[in-house]
């Protein structure tokens, strides 16, 4: 039944287009206005009374430090989302390197393996000495892969750590 339908719609592209078009068109007048993102700044109103005080000092005094410190706020919001940014995507650099030391890992083993058939065979008479050669190559290759995977994974835990405060632990703690 799926099938049949999405053939139809196949052979029928432009009036189910237009039909999804007149839709979304319908759809997007029917929105309220609600829905739409307020793009005004921050407002606040404080009504007090300062007897003595006139408008300037009032604003000099009172208004001016508040909308400041709501400057402020706003800098530490995106400052933290930020920081929260930059952690997660070291966290899932960390993770895709762990992961390419564990596969850099297998393939030294495969090649190790490989390399000690092939000597084997070169033992038994069966292969060339280039083939012996060629593959004790490929093993110290992929042995070379595999510890700088190693080591950028560990640079990269060190990081995380570090980022986290928890790769020195002070004495006084």
């Amino acid at each position: 039944m799926l099938r049949q339908l999405i053939s139809r719609a196949l052979a029928h592209r432009y009036p189910v287009l237009l039909l999804l078009v007149a839709a979304g068109v319908s759809a997007f007048r029917a929105l309220p206005i609600d829905a739409f993102p307020d793009v005004a700044g921050t407002q606040v109103k404080i009504v007090m009374k300062a007897p003595g005080m006139t408008p300037e000092k009032v604003e000099m005094r009172i208004v001016q430090p508040l909308a400041q410190l709501e400057q402020a706020r706003q800098q530490e919001l995106r400052a933290h989302a930020k920081v929260e940014r930059e952690a997660r995507q070291l966290v899932s650099q960390a993770e895709a390197a762990r992961q390419n030391a564990a596969t850099q890992a297998r393939i030294r083993q495969q090649t190790q393996s490989n390399a000690a058939l092939v000597a084997k065979a070169y033992a038994l008479g069966e292969s060339a000495f280039a083939d012996t050669l060629l593959a004790n190559r490929q093993a110290l290759e992929a042995a070379q892969a595999a510890e700088t995977a190693q080591l950028d994974a560990l640079e990269l835990r060190a990081r995380l750590l570090l980022d986290a405060h928890l790769i020195w632990v002070l004495e006084h703690e």
